[in-house]
Protein backbone atom coordinates (compact mmCIF):
# COMPACT_ATOMS: atom_id res chain seq x y z
CA UNK A 1 0.00 0.00 0.00
CA UNK A 2 2.82 2.42 0.79
CA UNK A 3 4.18 2.03 -2.74
CA UNK A 4 0.82 3.08 -4.16
CA UNK A 5 0.70 6.35 -2.22
CA UNK A 6 4.40 7.19 -2.21
CA UNK A 7 4.14 9.47 -5.27
CA UNK A 8 0.85 11.05 -4.22
CA UNK A 9 0.37 14.43 -2.61
CA UNK A 10 -1.68 13.96 0.53
CA UNK A 11 -1.95 15.29 4.05
CA UNK A 12 -2.58 13.79 7.44
CA UNK A 13 -4.18 16.34 9.68
CA UNK A 14 -6.32 16.57 12.76
CA UNK A 15 -6.59 16.22 16.50
CA UNK A 16 -4.38 13.23 17.30
CA UNK A 17 -3.87 13.93 21.01
CA UNK A 18 -0.49 12.19 20.92
CA UNK A 19 0.68 14.10 23.96
CA UNK A 20 3.82 11.99 24.45
CA UNK A 21 5.43 12.93 21.13
CA UNK A 22 7.90 15.79 21.12
CA UNK A 23 7.34 16.99 17.56
CA UNK A 24 10.54 19.07 17.38
CA UNK A 25 12.80 16.07 18.07
CA UNK A 26 10.34 13.40 16.85
CA UNK A 27 10.88 11.46 20.07
CA UNK A 28 8.53 9.94 22.62
CA UNK A 29 8.53 11.51 26.07
CA UNK A 30 6.19 10.80 28.94
CA UNK A 31 3.94 7.86 29.64
CA UNK A 32 0.42 9.21 29.07
CA UNK A 33 -0.32 6.64 26.32
CA UNK A 34 1.25 3.28 25.45
CA UNK A 35 4.65 3.81 23.82
CA UNK A 36 3.70 1.46 20.94
CA UNK A 37 0.85 3.73 19.80
CA UNK A 38 3.21 6.70 19.52
CA UNK A 39 5.91 4.59 17.83
CA UNK A 40 3.46 3.27 15.23
CA UNK A 41 2.47 6.80 14.23
CA UNK A 42 6.06 8.09 14.12
CA UNK A 43 7.08 5.04 12.06
CA UNK A 44 4.20 5.69 9.65
CA UNK A 45 5.30 9.29 9.11
CA UNK A 46 8.90 8.17 8.69
CA UNK A 47 8.01 5.40 6.21
CA UNK A 48 5.93 7.83 4.16
CA UNK A 49 8.63 10.52 4.29
CA UNK A 50 6.25 13.00 5.86
CA UNK A 51 7.00 16.06 7.99
CA UNK A 52 4.76 17.28 10.80
CA UNK A 53 4.59 21.07 10.39
CA UNK A 54 2.70 22.32 13.47
CA UNK A 55 5.32 23.84 15.79
CA UNK A 56 3.02 25.82 18.07
CA UNK A 57 0.71 24.71 20.90
CA UNK A 58 -2.87 23.94 19.92
CA UNK A 59 -4.15 23.21 23.45
CA UNK A 60 -2.51 24.80 26.48
CA UNK A 61 1.24 24.13 26.04
CA UNK A 62 0.80 21.01 23.92
CA UNK A 63 0.83 20.26 20.20
CA UNK A 64 -2.19 17.97 19.92
CA UNK A 65 -3.42 19.00 16.46
CA UNK A 66 -1.04 18.19 13.63
CA UNK A 67 -0.54 18.72 9.91
CA UNK A 68 1.71 16.27 8.06
CA UNK A 69 2.83 16.40 4.44
CA UNK A 70 5.47 14.96 2.13
CA UNK A 71 5.76 18.29 0.34
CA UNK A 72 6.21 21.12 2.85
CA UNK A 73 7.19 23.41 -0.04
CA UNK A 74 3.48 23.49 -1.02
CA UNK A 75 2.53 25.02 2.35
CA UNK A 76 2.76 28.81 2.30
CA UNK A 77 1.41 29.50 5.78
CA UNK A 78 0.49 27.53 8.86
CA UNK A 79 -0.80 29.27 11.97
CA UNK A 80 -3.03 28.93 14.99
CA UNK A 81 -6.37 30.68 15.28
CA UNK A 82 -8.88 30.51 18.14
CA UNK A 83 -11.34 27.64 17.91
CA UNK A 84 -14.76 27.03 19.43
CA UNK A 85 -13.55 24.11 21.57
CA UNK A 86 -10.63 23.84 23.96
CA UNK A 87 -8.23 23.44 20.99
CA UNK A 88 -7.01 26.13 18.63
CA UNK A 89 -7.56 25.64 14.91
CA UNK A 90 -4.61 24.90 12.65
CA UNK A 91 -5.04 27.13 9.59
CA UNK A 92 -3.07 26.03 6.54
CA UNK A 93 -2.60 27.88 3.24
CA UNK A 94 -1.34 25.62 0.48
CA UNK A 95 -0.43 25.88 -3.17
CA UNK A 96 -2.60 23.34 -4.90
CA UNK A 97 -4.38 23.06 -8.20
CA UNK A 98 -7.36 20.74 -8.54
CA UNK A 99 -7.33 18.26 -11.40
CA UNK A 100 -10.09 19.10 -13.80
CA UNK A 101 -11.86 16.15 -15.30
CA UNK A 102 -11.71 16.20 -19.06
CA UNK A 103 -15.13 16.37 -20.57
CA UNK A 104 -16.17 13.49 -22.79
CA UNK A 105 -17.61 14.37 -26.19
CA UNK A 106 -21.38 14.65 -25.99
CA UNK A 107 -24.39 16.12 -27.75
CA UNK A 108 -26.39 19.15 -26.69
CA UNK A 109 -29.89 19.26 -28.13
CA UNK A 110 -31.00 22.78 -29.09
CA UNK A 111 -34.65 22.53 -28.08
CA UNK A 112 -35.34 26.25 -28.62
CA UNK A 113 -35.00 25.79 -32.39
CA UNK A 114 -37.49 22.89 -32.58
CA UNK A 115 -40.64 23.15 -34.71
CA UNK A 116 -42.99 21.65 -32.11
CA UNK A 117 -45.97 21.24 -34.47
CA UNK A 118 -43.84 19.33 -36.95
CA UNK A 119 -42.48 17.06 -34.16
CA UNK A 120 -46.01 16.42 -32.81
CA UNK A 121 -47.23 15.37 -36.25
CA UNK A 122 -44.22 13.10 -36.83
CA UNK A 123 -44.69 11.43 -33.43
CA UNK A 124 -48.45 10.95 -34.03
CA UNK A 125 -47.69 9.31 -37.36
CA UNK A 126 -44.98 7.15 -35.78
CA UNK A 127 -47.29 5.97 -32.97
CA UNK A 128 -50.10 5.23 -35.46
CA UNK A 129 -47.72 3.16 -37.63
CA UNK A 130 -46.33 1.37 -34.58
CA UNK A 131 -49.78 0.44 -33.27
CA UNK A 132 -50.97 -0.67 -36.70
CA UNK A 133 -48.12 -3.20 -36.74
CA UNK A 134 -49.51 -4.82 -33.59
CA UNK A 135 -48.68 -8.46 -33.38
CA UNK A 136 -48.72 -10.84 -30.47
CA UNK A 137 -45.43 -12.33 -31.58
CA UNK A 138 -43.39 -9.43 -30.17
CA UNK A 139 -42.37 -9.35 -26.51
CA UNK A 140 -42.67 -6.21 -24.40
CA UNK A 141 -38.89 -5.75 -24.70
CA UNK A 142 -39.10 -5.91 -28.50
CA UNK A 143 -41.92 -3.32 -28.45
CA UNK A 144 -39.84 -1.09 -26.21
CA UNK A 145 -36.85 -1.31 -28.57
CA UNK A 146 -39.06 -0.38 -31.57
CA UNK A 147 -40.55 2.56 -29.65
CA UNK A 148 -37.18 3.76 -28.30
CA UNK A 149 -35.41 3.49 -31.67
CA UNK A 150 -38.25 5.34 -33.40
CA UNK A 151 -38.17 8.23 -30.90
CA UNK A 152 -34.36 8.46 -31.13
CA UNK A 153 -34.61 8.57 -34.93
CA UNK A 154 -37.20 11.37 -34.77
CA UNK A 155 -35.00 13.36 -32.37
CA UNK A 156 -31.84 12.90 -34.44
CA UNK A 157 -33.59 13.87 -37.68
CA UNK A 158 -35.59 16.86 -36.38
CA UNK A 159 -33.70 18.51 -33.54
CA UNK A 160 -30.58 20.59 -34.00
CA UNK A 161 -27.61 19.10 -32.19
CA UNK A 162 -24.45 20.83 -31.02
CA UNK A 163 -21.55 18.39 -30.67
CA UNK A 164 -19.21 19.19 -27.74
CA UNK A 165 -15.71 17.81 -28.24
Amino acid sequence: MLLEINDSTFWISGDLNLLNIDWTSMTIEGKMYPKEMNEIFLDLLNNLGMDQLVNFPTRKDNILDIFCTKQPNLITKIKSIPGISDHNIVLVDAICMPKRATQCPHKIFLWKKVDLEKIKNIIKSFIYDLLSQTTLELTIDQWWIKFRDGIIKIINENIYIYQVK
